[in-house]
């Protein structure tokens, strides 16, 4: 659970900024936690995976404080605001949607400030995923938001893309139409790309349709090394009903390309195409 750093200082009082449900967190600030949908003022979170970086915009107090985050991983500090060249631009990473974003800054040589537990930041939403991080004066509270200013933003990226085979035991890959059975796609394991333990079978989808369900209940899929290559492989399993029946459907006459999506389980999405050969229904 990550909210937005809130450093401690001098200035208002902490029920004047509205931020409720406020925990200690370690020695420099408190963390306004996530806890409903949509977030709090002053969260800053993914709606969609993506590239997160921090921009150093400015700084207007006295202190060299440093600056970085907590989360979604711990960077250290990446900067002082009394060297930082304004513009600064700092890679931070790439992450699911609903991960979300901790900005801080220290005192460094200073040591620990700000033993009054007053919140001493604000986040001013620019634009989809991108904020504005405003740090408070650190010892005297004037309210003018401007000590240290950072600038978050998450670029959406696309899903990774992986390796996928319509009817892996067979080439070329004809299904028929009249089929009233099930349908079977392969993903790949690929080393250093995809694990495909990691992929949530609840979320694997092929052209909109979710995997065929076992008379036990269970989603229809299983793992085995499809193509010989030592790495496990996915091998999923779709109504044929379900694909051809919907409106309008995943697969008809006209298909000449299907599209699987799904998200591992750290909620990373991943897809892959695949030619289909469409063998009509007499």
């Amino acid at each position: 659970m990550v909210g937005f750093c809130i450093l401690k200082g001098g200035g208002r009082d902490i029920d004047a900024l509205a931020v409720g449900f406020i925990v200690v967190a370690m020695s420099l600030c408190l963390v306004v936690p996530l806890a409903l949908a949509p977030p709090p003022p002053n969260t800053m979170v993914l709606s969609d995976y993506s590239t997160i970086s921090m921009e150093f915009v400015s700084r207007s107090a006295a202190w060299n404080s440093g600056f970085g985050l907590t989360g979604p991983t711990s960077t250290g500090v990446l900067g002082y605001s009394g060297s930082a060249t304004p513009g600064t631009s700092y890679l931070i990473g790439t992450y699911p949607a609903g991960t979300e974003i901790i900005a801080f800054i220290s005192g460094a040589e200073y040591g620990t400030w700000n033993s009054k537990n007053i919140a001493h930041v604000r986040v001013i939403v620019e634009s989809a995923q991108t904020w504005r991080v405003e740090f408070e004066d650190m010892t005297g509270g004037d309210n003018d938001f401007n000590d240290v200013i950072l600038r978050i933003t998450g670029e959406p990226q696309p899903p990774v893309d992986v390796g996928i085979d319509i009817k892996p035991f067979s080439c070329p890959n004809a299904i028929n139409l009249g089929n009233k059975g099930i349908l079977p796609v392969a993903i790949f394991g690929y080393p250093g790309v995809l694990d495909v333990m990691d992929i949530d079978p609840a979320t694997v989808e092929l052209g909109g349709v979710s995997l065929a369900v076992k008379k036990n209940g269970n989603l229809f899929f299983a793992y085995e090394d499809h193509n010989g290559d030592g790495i496990e492989d996915m091998i999923c399993h779709f109504s044929m009903p379900e694909l051809t029946g919907g409106t309008p459907p995943a697969l008809d006459a006209d298909t000449d390309l299907l599209i699987l999506t799904a998200e591992l389980y750290d909620g990373t999405p991943i897809s892959g195409e695949d030619t289909p050969w469409v063998v009509p229904i007499p």
